[in-house]
């Protein structure tokens, strides 16, 4: 039985770091993202689960198409995300291995004293990068394999 990584994200935090590198992307395709990430096997093989928390009020009803079996996304009401976060790292914490994604450096602190892994934006977008590449490659070598039977990429430089 493998375990599931428990995953507490810096919404906007994450979101604006993406944007850096992807001026188009919105909060909807990043949303969505997040939870196409969240539904495949992590590298380790085991499930995942994402808590995605972004700052302000709101009607949530609007966050409900990002939201799946795997993937939550929260608003921090009225407090801040970073707040919020710090209430949520001990909750989970308490039952759970948690990892949290944030640049923000008090919140990070404190996860770290509570025994979470944490990431940077960047390293957690690298992250999802290679592991996406990865998974394409293994899907090509699947394809080839089924295709002839055995794995040739010599035939394509003749």
């Amino acid at each position: 039985m493998s375990l599931t990584e428990e995953w507490l994200i810096d919404g906007y935090n994450v979101y604006h770091a993406w944007r850096r590198s992807e001026r188009a992307l919105t909060l909807g395709d990043y949303l969505s993202r997040l939870a196409d990430i969240a539904s495949s096997p992590a590298p380790s093989g085991s499930a995942r689960r994402f808590l995605v928390v972004l700052d302000g009020a709101g009607d949530d009803a609007d966050l409900t198409p990002y939201c799946t079996d795997r993937c939550r996304v929260v608003r921090s009401g009225r407090v801040s995300a970073d707040t919020c976060m710090e209430r949520l790292i001990f909750e989970l914490k308490a039952v759970r291995l948690l990892t949290l994604v944030s640049d923000d450096r008090a919140v990070r602190q404190l996860a770290i004293g509570a025994g979470c892994r944490c990431l940077g934006a960047a390293e957690f977008i690298a992250q999802q990068a290679a592991h996406r590449r990865e998974r394409a490659n293994d899907q090509e070598t699947r394809r080839m394999l089924n295709e002839n039977r055995f794995n040739r990429p010599f035939e394509k430089l003749l």
